[in-house]
């Protein structure tokens, strides 16, 4: 046949483009059909394949010429060959600056638009679900909220491309920087991972007309999160009509694939769609639906050579092939960029790297862009002509906080940094949670241990006390605190590692609860007359990682654990579970509890002695505590454990976090020639705020001339610490009114609780 299909993106490394197996499965059913492979580097080792007849090597993107380009592949297609784009990148170009033509298997702009991330909304009659969602650049309290209930188990993504994991706070802020700064975009999300089976629909079209479809199950997977085996079914009839109906509407020509994964429950949550053919697809021409192929006889109306499938399973493997003189091979790798990788390992040589490609395909798409959008705020957050007022994150700030920041920095005078205390702020706290206490259910009662290692201010004891809270210590230190603010020993619980420190032959007696982190500590206590009404264990639960209390998923400790409880004489028994929800997640947190329940019903059946008091410990969010179901909790371990007394909490963050604030001034201002902010020194540093990473902290901004009193949007300014280490950076971006001068005061909001009881004295002298 003198027609030509070209076939692009032929890079078979680490993360391969769709090229070689299309050619693989164009090449099994056309034997005859002229094959030419396409690729913008040389390094593409597909180029070198014995499926292609022809290895045709563009220059790289950047390099292209748009008109050249367009007129090359129009001369192509004129002549009655044919074009299968195998490369993002490509698809978008295609879709951006060339258009339809029949003999381009690409889809559409308009195509693009309806299957985009992350509503890839084309596909919602099909049954797909959409995982929740939220855009990176809202609210930083929201995002970290949502990281929260998703038990830090999210992706944050980009529009078009690009994907990264997402487990921790400081994860977040470090992608969230480096994508905006790839992609400049306000686009990026974060999506929740969902657990389950990874699988997908592959199909291929011709001209709107659904030609194939098939499902593909995943069995082995590459750590770069790409197929490496599967299973290959077709798609049932019913699907097949639906799906053709969809198609018709997008009037899609090409290949594409719908990446979703079956949860537990057998709910299909779409991830994305990929507007062209996987790399795998030779396997499902291997088990017998061969989609290239398929797509190539329809547009050519000529028949095809069938496989005759032995097994609906495929597998890759990796082998060396001759290289083709033709194309050649790249020079060796420039020794002084082998630098070794921030992981530990040596840098890797290899193609252009999706980062080089992406400020090509943000250009492509900046018009596109403009008309579709999936977030409610459809403004671009980073569009340095917004003023900070007309930000949205001033909505997640409930007014009576910023007032009273606001307030206190009108009155403020003295030197820097210094910290705040929020007495209207933090005290409500205390209330709202008395008051929500006491709405719960009566039995089993609910009781609030206040944590002292949080905050041991006077006026936290005091305010804790006036509420009806008992008092949590982890020393005989704090043990005496609370002691000399009043607080009576049978109101205190007694938790820790170090709950005797300092050592004395005389500890306080008479508590209401202790609970041992070992068999070994709990012989010790048991000997001591009176130590406490009720005497039990803190509790390891399996698969959460955690250094304190006793392991029970090794049976030596169950069975210390059971032996112990037998020579309980007059105390009553407690067990104590603590691992905090705001680092594990909220659904984690209650997975969590169900386990303890677990275990105290076998304690139950192995020793015939009752559980009557429950520790649930701390770690509470501020936002999680208020939203805390204090019912749901009550009845469900009331079912469990039906001779349960009394259930606690040990707050201690969530009543104090945001009760201070670090107040600064502004030392130094950098600018750009053209008078961009792009750094500010402040007199505050890690010393003052040693979690600063760790979670979202609300700023804000006050000048010392004037009124004006803004919470600081995300921007592009970095607030750079006082001190000489390299980590003191408070912000990697803020939006700096370019008004600010020395002497403006930067407001750092949630900087009580740890924040203020873990930080330390450096560079002052």
């Amino acid at each position: 046949m003198d027609k030509k299909v070209f076939i692009s993106g032929m890079h078979s490394g680490q993360n391969p483009s769709a090229g070689v197996g299309i050619a693989r499965s164009l090449r099994k059913a056309f034997p005859e059909l002229n094959l030419v492979g396409v690729d913008h580097w040389q390094g593409s080792s597909g180029l070198h394949h014995e499926s292609v007849d022809e290895a045709l090597l563009l220059p790289q993107w950047k390099q292209i010429n748009r008109v050249r380009h367009v007129e090359f592949l129009r001369e192509i297609l004129d002549a009655g060959n044919i074009w299968i784009s195998g490369l993002d990148v490509e698809v978008y170009w295609l879709a951006q600056n060339f258009g339809y033509h029949q003999n381009l298997f690409a889809p559409t702009g308009t195509a693009l638009e309806l299957t985009a991330k992350p509503s890839v909304k084309a596909f919602s009659e099909l049954g797909f679900k959409v995982p929740d969602y939220i855009s990176a650049f809202s609210a930083d309290s929201e995002v970290h909220s949502f990281m929260r209930q998703n038990s830090w188990q999210c992706w944050l993504k980009g529009p078009y491309h690009d994907a990264k994991r997402i487990t921790s706070w400081d994860g977040f802020c470090r992608h969230r920087d480096q994508m905006q700064k790839d992609w400049k975009t306000s686009r990026l999300f974060l999506q929740k991972h969902i657990v389950g089976n990874e699988e997908s629909i592959c199909f291929s079209a011709n001209r709107g007309k659904l030609v194939a479809a098939v499902h593909m199950q995943k069995r082995l997977i590459t750590p770069e999160g790409k197929t490496w085996a599967g299973r290959v079914t077709p798609v049932s009839p019913e699907f097949f009509e639906q799906m053709s109906e969809v198609i018709q509407g997008l009037r899609w020509s090409g290949g594409g694939e719908i990446e979703f994964t079956r949860d537990l429950d057998g709910k299909k949550w779409i991830i994305e769609c990929n507007p062209r053919f996987p790399a795998w697809i030779f396997g499902s021409a291997l088990s017998g639906i061969n989609l290239p192929a398929k797509m190539i006889s329809s547009a050519l109306e000529i028949p095809f050579v069938e496989i005759v499938p032995l097994y609906p399973c495929f597998t890759r493997v990796v082998y060396e092939i001759p290289a083709k003189e033709s194309v050649g091979l790249p020079m060796p790798l420039d020794p002084s960029l082998a630098a070794w990788s921030s992981d530990g390992g040596k840098g890797k040589g290899g193609g252009p790297s999706a980062g080089s490609v992406m400020p090509f395909l943000r250009d492509t798409m900046e018009q596109r862009q403009e008309s579709h959008h999936d977030f409610d705020d459809d403004e671009d957050d980073h569009d340095d002509e917004k003023s900070v007022e007309h930000m949205h994150f001033d909505s997640s700030i409930p007014p009576q906080y910023s007032s009273e920041i606001k307030e206190k920095a009108e009155r403020f005078v003295g030197e820097t940094p210094s910290r705040v205390h929020l007495e209207g702020w933090t005290f409500s706290r205390f209330e709202s949670l008395s008051k929500a206490i006491r709405a719960a259910h009566r039995y089993p009662e609910i009781r609030i241990g206040y944590s002292v290692k949080t905050s041991s201010t006077d006026e936290h004891l005091r305010h804790a006390k006036a509420c009806g809270f008992l008092t949590e210590c982890i020393s005989q230190m704090e043990i005496h605190r609370a002691l000399n603010v009043g607080v009576p020993a049978k109101e205190i619980i007694l938790n820790g590692p170090g709950k005797f420190w300092p050592l004395t032959q005389k500890p306080v007696t008479d508590l209401r609860m202790l609970f041992c982190d070992s068999v070994e500590e709990f012989d010790r206590v048991i000997q001591i007359p009176n130590m406490s009404k009720v005497l039990g264990f803190r509790i390891q639960l399996p698969k959460l990682n955690s250094r304190f209390g006793v392991p029970v998923d090794k049976i030596e400790n169950f069975q210390g654990i059971i032996k112990s409880v037998r020579k309980l004489s007059g105390q009553e028994l407690g067990f104590h579970f603590h691992m905090p929800s705001w680092s594990i997640g909220i659904q984690r947190w209650k997975e969590a509890v169900r386990s303890l329940l677990t275990w105290c019903q076998a304690v139950e059946q192995l020793t015939d002695v009752s559980v009557r008091h429950l520790d649930m410990g701390g770690g509470f969010f501020p936002s999680d505590l208020e939203k805390m179901d204090f019912k749901w909790i009550q009845e469900t371990i009331r079912e469990a454990l039906p001779q349960i007394k009394t259930i606690y909490f040990e707050p201690g963050r969530s009543l104090t976090q945001e009760g201070e604030a670090v107040f600064s001034r502004v030392l130094d201002v950098r600018r750009t020639k053209d008078n961009k902010v792009t750094e500010i020194v402040v007199d505050a540093c890690i010393a003052e705020l040693p979690l600063i990473d760790s979670y979202a902290h609300r700023i804000f901004f006050k000048s010392k001339t004037s009124d004006d009193f803004t919470h600081l949007n995300k921007g592009d300014t970095k607030v750079l610490g006082r001190i000489c280490m390299e980590n003191d950076v408070l912000s990697k971006g803020l939006k700096i009114p370019s008004s600010v001068e020395l002497g403006d005061y930067l407001i750092f909001g949630d900087a009580g609780a740890y924040e203020r009881s873990m930080s330390y004295d450096f560079g002052r002298g």
